[in-house]
């Protein structure tokens, strides 16, 4: 979906999920990494008491492919992340696949902007966000929905990513290309969504040029 995605050039996505060493891999994101690294991966310990058992399998396959990033094998990360959002019995049910491929996309953005990729990282965010929106539909959460699809709300989770990918000016566009898309919730088409805000961040509009003063 992220037509710079690392996950599209890797080679056998039916392989076998490789496995991170906790110990090792713990050390590293200790050594190299900050606060928001072991932030990142403790709070998968919670995603099973946010969603129930159902999300059990995902938060452990999900943790895997974060500490396999963390550790440096960041093609098998790319590649595990990649079997997660192609399995279709992610989640176990409909309803509960959309929070989860939101977690997968949420992750995915913060490995993409540890590899410097912060452009690209902007279309996960954007199906991260679609995804958990997709899900408050699907339960009903009607103010959730709402209260997150507030422009001001958009405006502020979006604009210091824009802003670290020299897309700021891009804010206005991307707020309504999202908002046509989630129109239609609690359909959403993800990957016609990717394409576009890809084809989005990589042909930004041109800032207005300023008017000239009179006189």
């Amino acid at each position: 979906m992220l037509r710079t995605g690392r996950w599209r050039a890797l080679r056998d996505p039916e392989a076998k999920e490789p496995v991170a060493t906790p110990a090792s891999a713990q050390v590293r994101v200790r050594r190299h990494g900050g606060p928001a690294d072991a932030d990142a991966l403790d709070d998968l310990k919670t995603l099973e008491r946010r969603y129930g058992p159902g999300a059990a399998p995902t938060a452990m396959r999900l943790r895997n492919a974060v500490l396999l990033h963390r550790s440096g094998r960041k093609e098998e990360s790319w590649a595990a992340f990649a079997r997660m959002l192609a399995d279709p019995e992610l989640g176990g049910s409909p309803t509960l696949r959309p929070a989860l491929m939101s977690e997968i996309y949420a992750r995915m953005r913060v490995a993409l902007e540890r590899e410097g990729c912060t452009n690209a990282a902007v279309t996960a965010a954007v199906l991260a966000y679609a995804t958990r929106l997709q899900y408050y539909a699907l339960q009903g959460r009607t103010a959730e929905l709402a209260a997150l699809r507030k422009p001001e709300r958009f405006d502020a989770h979006f604009a210091p990513l824009l802003a670290r990918a020299r897309l700021a000016s891009a804010l206005p566009a991307l707020r309504s290309l999202v908002d046509d898309h989630l129109n239609v919730l609690p359909d959403l088409d993800v990957a016609g969504l990717g394409t576009w805000v890809d084809e989005l961040r990589q042909r930004p509009p041109v800032p207005a040029a300023p008017k000239r003063p009179h006189g």
